[in-house]
């Protein structure tokens, strides 16, 4: 909305127009703010008592005023879904969309012509299908906050939206049967109550517009309520008891709010079997109240679960309490966690066991929906009756102090750096307060795979690779959880590769002091080796060995080859696949930088299986390949037999699959044969005993991986949007952070800066993440959200994350020397010039 900008903020608005700087990327640098300006704003936030601020401040994050875009460029803030309030669309309303509209009438903010035209599009929005009564419930609702706000005028008009509505909800007969198909024999779903207290809002509200209503059917449904309730738990959706929000404490509430609603209504609206119902009911108020109180009252109370709370009976509350000070104990705990960004993020299913809840929504939907039914419930409840809260208050009021709040928050807002590299930087670092701040006080990791080695082991490397010294506290503490013999003792494959990853990070100051990183010759490697080796105290040398030793029993040889979950069987099929073989690759990579002894024949051998297994794609181009001769390749023969001419030659593109054996290819598996491959090369090499016709099929075979990569690899459409392949589901360790870190580790070991020169594969990947990061620093569902606790959490993808962006693959040792000077120039050539000295 337009609001008008106040008086007090005058100095405000000027002084932040003064002085702007802008940066590489031709973006404005975020506005700073004077302490005088501040504390204006804190005076005008202050004038609003707690429950009122968190009612401005969410209505201010649902409109999304034109002044914002000033004040919030250059921060990182978590948006409104919601195109703004002032959009001159005439498209349909979203559910979205009528959620706002919802709360911004039932809030009584003045009439503007904005408000006109988002009326106007409600009217002209055709009634939602579907078999639940909550996407109609919620128009007829919009519609009675509308009618009962007289300078809106379309009277008539609205109660014709309603009459429509309500024949619409007349139709779903099975939503709220006794015999409905969300009724089941082990249990009831939340949403069959749900539908019944949207039917008994929708009859209320055609009741109070003097609409005729079915009240046969209302009758059916609170008979139907009568039969559900059981004598130990209510309605609760289980037979038995059982602490359970989604079962027990949702539907009890609804189903209250239901039996409220029907209560008191006029005479002969409901037949006797009809009151008889709702009297009977009504008996079990205060019993169940004070069991719900007992078990759940110390849970959130926010968002869907607030609102129908607040939307009970007024005379309602638990036994020995006064109802007064029940609800607004309830409120107080509502509006207790003041976000400066007005939102109020979804903690319960209670949206979801509602009705309300989309499938496709993620968590920007989920959190725009539980902040505008926080301030329904702020305005009155599902049916408000009294006076509204912004009613009477005049317009530039409103909007100096929605402008003091919005100050307030881009105050409090992270700024994001304007050029890209910054970006990256900082998305880094939150990643890396994100993971310090969760770390347990043992050492160890939270997360779906709290209980193993390679969840913690992943958290220290991405926090070592983040800047974190391997000498703090909390990385030493990690590494001693780490290497206990109970924890190594749960170490398969994956963890055993990540132990060892985490090891060579947070041994590197001794690789760099033997020069093993920079050796270019057998013997001077083989020199470093031990040294590195004797540089390692005793007790992690016997923990390298034996996790070594983990990775080499679980190898399965062979013509299928590659490596199982664990030591291999002996007898039957044994399983083996990519995934597994390029984290042991990874871990035999990372034993040979600690200076581990093993025989080296296993990276001759996966070169061997990983290009005999290569399946191309015979519909592609074939693409051309021209190896460059390097002097460290070949036995004494193969030097002897060299010429001047490079190895040239031509191959399709193509990769592999899942299973070591099989045919096929995916982006992740090979990207990871590349890894692998680039690996064995490295580990040969470095040692003298890379043969130069192996040398050769592996640059062929890697240049044919890569161009299949390049076909495969995401766009930046993929990663934009609130139904990105980032933003999507609960895996961790799988899926689109594993995809990305695969190919990281492939491009970086290989040297690919762009795929086959053209497709800049780090900056789609970590424009992606950096957009798609939560504000706490994590990724993908954030643990504030409904079901995400600590153990839940997919720490292994923050890792990830982390690890692309740092683009963390360990060094290649035949490259390292000419990587690391190209990195210096490079970081050199983007320092920006004094605009005095130019140097």
């Amino acid at each position: 909305m337009r609001f008008v900008r106040p008086a007090i903020t005058l100095l405000l608005v000027c002084a932040l127009c003064a002085g702007l700087v802008v940066s590489a990327d031709d973006e404005p640098a975020p506005r700073e703010f004077t302490q005088e300006e501040l504390d204006s704003a804190d005076a005008l936030r202050l004038t609003l008592s707690t429950e009122q601020q968190t009612l401005y401040n969410g209505l201010r994050f649902l409109l999304r005023p034109e002044f914002e875009t000033d004040l919030m460029s250059g921060r990182r803030i978590r948006p409104c879904v919601l195109e703004p309030f002032e959009d001159k669309s005439d498209a349909p309303l979203t559910r979205l969309e009528c959620l706002r509209l919802w709360a911004v009438l039932q809030s009584g903010l003045p009439v503007t012509p904005a408000l006109d035209r988002q009326l106007q599009r409600f009217l002209d929005t055709p009634a939602p299908g579907g078999n639940d009564l909550a996407p109609l419930a919620v128009m007829v609702l919009t519609a009675r906050a509308a009618w009962l706000r007289d300078s809106l005028g379309r009277k008539d008009d609205l109660k014709l939206k309603v009459e429509n509505l309500l024949r619409a909800g007349d139709a779903l007969t099975d939503a709220t049967s006794a015999k409905s198909s969300l009724v089941q024999r082990d249990q009831t779903q939340p949403r069959w109550v749900g539908n019944i207290l949207w039917r008994a809002l929708m009859m209320r509200a055609a009741l109070e517009m003097d609409i005729e209503i079915d009240a046969k059917l209302w009758e059916t449904d609170l008979k139907a309520l009568e039969g559900a309730h059981k004598k130990e738990v209510a309605w609760s959706g289980l037979h038995k008891p059982a602490i359970n929000e989604a079962y027990d404490l949702h539907p009890n509430l609804m189903a209250l709010a239901a039996v409220g609603l029907a209560s008191n209504l006029p005479d002969k609206t409901l037949r006797r079997s009809g009151t008889k119902a709702v009297e009977t009911m009504g008996k079990h108020v205060t019993e169940t109240l004070d069991r719900l109180d007992r078990e759940y009252g110390e849970r959130p109370w926010r968002g869907a679960r607030l609102l129908v709370a607040l939307s009970l009976s007024a005379e309602y509350s638990p036994e020995r309490e006064s109802a007064d000070l029940w609800r607004a104990s309830l409120r107080r705990r509502g509006v207790a966690e003041l976000e400066p960004g007005g939102y109020i993020l979804p903690r319960d299913t209670m949206a979801r066991d509602l009705g309300l809840h989309e499938t496709a929504w993620t968590r920007l939907e989920s959190t725009t929906c539980e902040t505008a039914l926080t301030c329904i419930a702020l305005s009155g409840g599902l049916y408000a009756t009294g006076r509204a809260p912004l009613a009477g208050r005049e317009l530039d009021n409103i909007g100096r102090l929605f402008y003091a709040l919005a100050v307030l928050h881009a105050n409090s807002a992270k700024q994001g750096a304007a050029d890209f590299q910054g970006r990256v930087n900082l998305a880094i670092s939150d990643g890396c307060d994100y993971l310090a701040e969760i770390q347990n006080d043992d050492g160890s990791f939270p997360g779906m795979h709290s209980g193993r080695p390679g969840n913690t082991a992943l958290c220290l490397l991405a926090l070592m690779h983040g800047g974190w010294s391997p000498e703090h506290e909390a990385i030493k503490r990690g590494v001693d959880w780490l290497l206990q013999p109970e924890v190594l003792r749960r170490a398969g494959t994956y963890d055993s590769a990540c132990v060892l990853m985490c090891l060579q990070k947070y041994y590197e100051a001794a690789q760099r002091k033997a020069g093993i990183l920079y050796v270019d010759t057998p013997e001077d490697f083989e020199a470093a080796r031990r040294q590195v080796w004797n540089d390692i105290g005793e007790a992690h040398r016997k923990a390298i060995t034996a996790i070594l030793n983990n990775i080499d029993a679980a190898y399965v040889g062979g013509k299928q080859g590659g490596w199982n979950y664990s030591a291999a069987n002996t007898t039957g099929r044994v399983h083996s696949d990519n995934s597994l073989s390029q984290y042991a690759m990874l871990g035999c990579k990372a034993a040979s930088l600690l200076g581990a002894e093993f025989g080296i024949a296993v990276f001759a051998d996966e070169a061997e299986r990983l290009i005999r297994q290569y399946t191309p794609d015979e519909n592609a181009e074939a693409v051309e390949y021209v190896h460059v001769e390097d002097e460290r390749e070949g036995d004494k023969d193969d030097r002897g037999r060299k010429t001047a001419s490079d190895f040239n030659d031509t191959i399709k593109p193509g990769g592999w699959s899942y299973s070591c054996g099989s045919t096929g290819y995916n982006l992740q598996m090979t990207a990871a044969g590349i890894s692998s491959l680039t690996i064995c090369m490295d580990e040969l090499k470095v040692r003298g005993k890379l043969k130069q016709d192996l040398a050769h099929k592996i640059g062929l075979t890697i240049r044919g991986a890569e161009a299949l990569v390049r076909a495969q690899y995401y766009t930046p459409e993929q990663f934009s949007g609130a139904r990105n392949a980032l933003m999507s589901g609960r895996s961790d360790g799988w899926g689109t952070f594993y995809n990305l870190y695969s190919v990281e580790r492939a491009c970086v070991m290989a040297g690919i800066s762009k795929l086959e020169g053209e497709l800049d594969w780090y900056r789609v990947g970590a424009e992606g993440l950096i957009e798609n990061q939560n504000l706490d620093g994590s990724w993908g569902v954030e643990r504030e959200l409904e079901g995400v606790t600590r153990d839940m959490s997919a720490n292994v993808n923050n890792c990830l994350a982390i690890l692309f962006l740092k683009q963390a693959s360990m060094p290649v040792i035949t490259e390292h020397k000419k990587r690391e000077k190209e990195r210096e120039e490079r970081e050199d050539k983007d320092k920006p010039k004094s605009p005095i000295t130019g140097k």
